[in-house]
């Protein structure tokens, strides 16, 4: 093995790029119309974010939840459980924070009158949250789009594994209490 140094990065990839991006393709054709319902749920947890109530925190949480869920299940297990050895153990990461991010939606508040989620945003941190939900909803579907490539190779928040991580971790920043349990799997991705 005297040529060690002729290799690249490129050379240990599982796909070259246009097959990456081919595969967003299919994924995106085979579960089509599902992109308007994740839009409205990324516009939904977007507008949700920065209300101050009960309510917009709980449906943050199961927002975040649905799309941890769907990718756990539509995309690693039904998508790449077949081309990729790591991809169940992906799936079960990804549920098992769909699990996290459901209990702390439905945690009890501590004067146990009002349910109320475990990530009430600080003050703070709330822009630079804020930054990444908008990134991870918003401005990621569209990289794509402006590197040339067609809209049915967009990565689309709650249906692919990055921009619904990019997403959470903004929720999560902004995380008061629970935030070390529930950022060790988007932090691990």
């Amino acid at each position: 093995m005297d040529e060690w140094w002729t290799y690249s990065l490129t050379d240990f990839l599982l796909f070259s790029p246009n097959s990456f991006f081919r595969q967003f393709e299919l994924y995106n054709e085979a579960i089509w119309p599902s992109q308007f319902l994740a839009i409205a749920f990324g516009l939904m947890l977007f507008k949700h974010f920065f209300r101050d109530d009960n309510r917009g925190y709980r449906l943050s949480a199961a927002l975040l939840s649905i799309g941890w869920l769907w990718v756990a299940w539509a995309y690693f297990h039904d998508l790449h459980a077949e081309i990729n050895l790591a991809a169940p153990y992906f799936a079960v990461a990804f549920a098992f924070q769909f699990l996290l991010l459901l209990a702390s939606g439905l945690k009890n508040s501590e004067a146990g009158d009002v349910t109320m989620m475990a990530l009430r945003p600080r003050q703070k941190l709330r822009q630079i949250g804020g930054a990444y939900v908008l990134v991870g909803v918003f401005l990621y579907p569209l990289v794509g789009f402006l590197a040339g490539r067609p809209w049915m190779q967009a990565e689309i928040f709650a249906l692919v594994p990055n921009p619904t991580v990019v997403a959470t971790l903004g929720i999560l920043l902004t995380a008061p209490r629970l935030r070390g349990i529930l950022m060790v799997i988007p932090l691990a991705w």
